[in-house]
């Protein structure tokens, strides 16, 4: 978790008097600025509501939980700090990348990678694979059953009785397009 040092620093900055940090020290740079960034424009701006309710670590990334204002450049500070983490190692701050280690994500470098992680995507490979494993047929409750979409529902059926459905996949492709198209002829 965080340092003394570093829960002494930050706690400089009024916004964050008040509430526990739940991260490790390599996020504490990025915090601070991003602390010092919304005071700054808080000031500017004479937005006296801004409270900042939790700063925390969850699937790898910073959850930064504040009320009080509903300021659209402060949102989108937040939320670049937050996509910040995806890159930045938890425990030193330096480059890293988001990794899965027993079911525990974390960002880290290589120096702090856990002997065995996954990357992101190699998890959700996997979590895919044991997920059709598991999944059973509508109709006969064959495991290994993809998900298809019948126009109106999710069913999941095997290959005997797949029919005239799409996958899942194939059908959120196909929204895409249909949503991207929309937008283009607007």
């Amino acid at each position: 978790m965080l340092s003394t040092e570093n829960r002494n620093l930050l706690k400089t900055i009024s916004i964050y008097d008040k509430i526990p940090f739940e991260f490790n020290d390599g996020w504490t740079d990025l915090i601070y600025t991003l602390g010092k960034n919304i005071e700054m424009y808080c000031k500017l701006h004479n937005i006296t509501t801004f409270e900042v309710r939790q700063i925390k670590e969850k699937f790898a990334t910073l959850r930064f939980y504040y009320m009080g204002t509903n300021d659209e450049f402060l949102r989108a500070m937040v939320r670049e700090a937050e996509e910040q983490t995806e890159i930045i190692c938890e425990k030193c701050g330096k480059r890293g990348k988001t990794l899965v280690d027993d079911g525990r994500w974390y960002t880290a470098c290589k120096e702090h990678t856990v002997d065995g992680s996954l990357t992101a995507k190699e998890f959700k490979v996997i979590q895919d694979a044991r997920s059709k494993a598991m999944r059973k047929c509508n109709v006969c409750d064959t495991r290994g059953a993809d998900g298809y979409w019948d126009g109106t529902t999710l069913t999941n059926r095997c290959e005997e009785h797949r029919e005239d459905f799409i996958t899942d996949d194939e059908y959120f492709i196909h929204w895409e397009e249909e949503r991207k198209n929309a937008i283009k002829n607007k």
